[in-house]
């Protein structure tokens, strides 16, 4: 693999080790506000900033 395929491969792995735990949850379907563009933001979304 090059360089940028590791970079996107860690990158992947460690977002993945974030958001996991929390799929399925009610927790990550709430509500958490609204985002630029309008769309609705999820308490998922908190967890990947």
């Amino acid at each position: 693999m090059n360089d940028i395929t590791n970079i996107l491969v860690d990158l992947c792995g460690r977002l993945r080790e974030v958001v996991l735990p929390a799929l399925g949850q009610h927790a990550a379907r709430d509500h958490a506000g609204v985002a630029v563009g309008g769309d609705v933001t999820f308490g998922i979304d908190r967890r990947t900033r």
